[in-house]
């Protein structure tokens, strides 16, 4: 984020223009970035219930490298698989909906992106719907929690606020935004 705000600032380009260009990309990023996870087996889900449609798991070794993949790891030291077993618990298909959800942010902020009012509206727009699905999609992962929200909640929330926050000053004046 520093390198493009310096290049951004450096050869002169407007900010919020950039912004929003980057704002409908990302969610591409993070399309292909969740597959990565699904393909490594980490930022995995809870474990689901037994009769849950979608549910997923992952083999005991990954690779000889890496030995246990992580979901493994966890349940084994959790007690709900045992060293002879050869795959994790059931567990929610976290990185395939993270996935499918990077994906659709795209199109909706594509879409907008081609119809936008003034610069800076699809970068905030980006930054607090992206927040708002991975808030609800932490709600099936397993994450460390602090005063009730994982991290990514938190994150989240603050990723909200700053969305909120440039949104509503680059609708203020959208002929200053797009200079």
């Amino acid at each position: 984020i520093g390198a493009g705000f310096y290049f951004v600032k450096k050869r002169g380009l407007p900010l919020l223009k950039m912004s929003d260009i980057v704002g409908v990309t990302i969610p591409l990023g993070l399309f292909f970035g969740r597959l990565g996870c699904l393909g490594y087996g980490c930022c995995y889900g809870n474990v689901c219930p037994e009769g849950f449609p979608l549910k997923i798991r992952f083999p005991a070794i990954g690779n000889k490298l890496i030995g246990y993949t992580p979901a493994f790891e966890k349940h084994l030291l959790e007690g709900l698989v045992t060293s002879a077993d050869k795959h994790s618990a059931y567990i929610y298909p976290t990185q395939i909906i993270s996935s499918i959800n990077g994906l659709i942010l795209f199109f909706i902020l594509y879409i907008l992106f081609r119809k936008k009012k003034f610069d800076g509206q699809i970068a905030g727009l980006s930054l607090m719907l992206y927040a708002v699905s991975r808030f609800l999609i932490e709600l099936l992962r397993v994450e460390p929690h602090f005063l009730g929200l994982s991290v990514s909640q938190w994150i989240g929330v603050g990723m909200f606020a700053f969305g909120a926050a440039i949104y509503a000053y680059a609708k203020k004046d959208p002929l200053r935004s797009r200079s």
